[in-house]
């Protein structure tokens, strides 16, 4: 019986003139070698990758959290302002004189003043007066005002010491055909005798506060809601679309919108929320009011697209730094088989 050759199995040289033979044994192992590091770049390459990724955007969290606490610091500051302002409204002689003697020309220049300190002050959208019984007496501004003080509203600010403010929470007005979000505060006016005369409103958008404010984001672009403690909007920075989730238009329960977000912003006053395609950043604070001390809160979010975006830069050195180790090693572990072979 014939034998079977051996020949197509022996990796070694039989004659010089063959050069050297590489056998499949050998080429599947070079093969399965090279692929292997080729797998484990990949992996460390796209882990790289990602903690490069999360890094940039905790970041941005973290810098987007400091600066909610500028703005809510900045909206505490405006707001202690509006009340200075308004009981130097309810001192100023010219008030003064036109509720004791009034005249034409006394009420021109008062609204005159009025009118100047709107157009000077972002925030503040109307002045009112109104006399003790709750009657409307001036107005300057978007007619914010009611024509005569509700019964409850009234005795609230019966019960106001001198130079003591009343401060509303934020409410809705539909003035100027918009729904915008005011808040207003009030004081009582007294004469120069003690005599009580009435009553003076300012009314302050909330909306302009919030930009004011804002300004304390390197991104102006950014988005920025303000949230009462019931999960409605009360303000928007931005008029952009946003996220799908996130509450658009004025008075929309974030509850019902964002149930996710909400739990967890009942559950922290302060944090970060991975979205699907943003990080929110949500700190909450409290809006002092005479009507009681409320809880806000400020949410920002962060386009996780436009951060790696601005990484994709970096992301192709990394790949290209990968590739050309990866051609490397791969030179080497062949270069260790072929001295093996000659060996």
């Amino acid at each position: 019986m014939a034998r079977k050759s051996n020949s197509t199995y022996l990796p070694t040289k039989l004659l010089p003139e063959q050069g050297i033979i590489w056998s499949q044994q050998r080429l599947l192992g070079l093969s399965s070698q090279v692929i292997v590091l080729l797998l484990c770049l990949g992996l460390i390459a796209s882990v790289i990758i990602q903690i490069g990724q999360q890094n940039l955007l905790q970041e941005r969290a973290s810098q987007r959290y400091s600066e909610l606490q500028s703005v809510a610091n900045d909206l505490s500051e405006q707001l202690s302002f509006q009340r200075f302002q308004t009981l130097s409204l309810a001192g100023d002689e010219l008030l003064l004189q036109q509720l004791q003697q009034a005249s034409a020309e006394k009420q021109r220049r008062l609204q005159s003043y009025w009118h100047a300190l709107q157009q000077n002050i972002n925030d503040l959208q109307g002045i009112a007066v109104y006399s003790a019984i709750g009657q409307q007496l001036l107005t300057e501004g978007n007619d914010l005002g009611a024509k005569t003080l509700s019964s409850n509203l009234l005795k609230k600010l019966e019960q106001l010491e001198r130079h003591q403010v009343y401060m509303s929470s934020v409410t809705f007005s539909s003035a100027a055909g918009k729904i915008a979000p005011v808040l207003y505060q009030s004081t009582k006016i007294y004469a120069t005798d003690n005599r009580f005369l009435g009553y003076l409103v300012t009314f302050h958008a909330i909306n302009n506060s919030l930009l004011e404010a804002k300004r304390s984001f390197s991104e102006q672009a950014a988005p920025l809601l303000l949230i009462n403690q019931e999960g409605q909007l009360l303000a928007n920075s931005t008029n952009a679309s946003g996220l799908a989730r996130m509450p658009n238009v004025l008075g929309t329960n974030l509850n019902e919108t964002y149930p996710a977000l909400w739990q967890s912003m009942q559950r922290e006053r302060y944090g970060q929320f991975q979205g699907d395609t943003a990080t929110l950043v949500y700190l909450a604070f409290q809006l002092e009011t005479n009507a009681q001390q409320r809880d806000c809160y400020l949410i920002s979010y962060i386009d996780n697209q436009f951060v790696y975006d601005q990484l994709s830069l970096w992301r192709y050195l990394i790949i290209a730094i990968f590739v050309v180790l990866a051609l490397a090693l791969s030179g080497l572990i062949w270069l260790s088989h072929l001295r093996q072979l000659l060996e």
